[in-house]
């Protein structure tokens, strides 16, 4: 732009950069949203991407979907499960969340946008959650679950409108 700023944009103002390189985003024709998911082993690194859009669980009541063992065994520790009830809201859907991670993992430069709760999750794990941007996240934009979690959490930009409380999910909170 070749032409002097006319009006004072500085006063009250702040402003992030959401874009990345790499982008990973639910389709607006999609039934059913995107979610990143990390538990056990393995290496999980998220680092530098726009992921936009992602996220299953609302900042709603939950309502998980239950499901138990039938009678029929594929071999040792393995068993066929069915589907008693229903959810309408199950549970960890998060746009990312590590869960139960046996490693360190990175949540590191990215762009979280629009998540129907939270934008990014620890549950005891170990995650370095740095200079990430999180905007419009109806719930928070970063969650430590069970107050088990470690790893820096430092540098985040999080413009949201977090109306979530988590108040009647469970015993944990409210």
């Amino acid at each position: 732009c070749e032409h002097v700023l006319i009006y004072n944009h500085s006063v009250g103002s702040k402003i992030a950069y959401v874009t990345r390189s790499i982008k990973i985003f639910t389709s607006p024709s999609s039934i059913s949203r995107g979610h990143i998911l990390h538990t056990g082993l393995g290496k999980f690194e998220v680092r530098n991407a726009r992921i936009e859009n992602f996220g299953r669980t609302t900042i709603d009541v939950i309502d998980s979907t239950k499901i138990q063992p039938t009678n029929l065994k594929f071999g040792p520790m393995m068993k066929q499960m069915e589907v008693t009830y229903q959810g309408t809201n199950q549970i960890a859907r998060y746009a990312m969340h590590a869960h139960h991670s046996k490693i360190e993992a990175y949540f590191t430069g990215n762009a979280v946008l629009y998540s129907p709760r939270d934008g990014m999750v620890a549950h005891n794990s170990r995650v370095h959650i740095t200079d990430n941007i999180i905007v419009g996240a109806d719930g928070t934009g970063i969650f430590l679950e069970d107050s088990t979690e470690t790893g820096p959490i430092v540098n985040n930009y999080i413009i949201g409108t977090g109306g979530g409380s988590r108040s009647g999910d469970d015993s944990r909170f409210g």
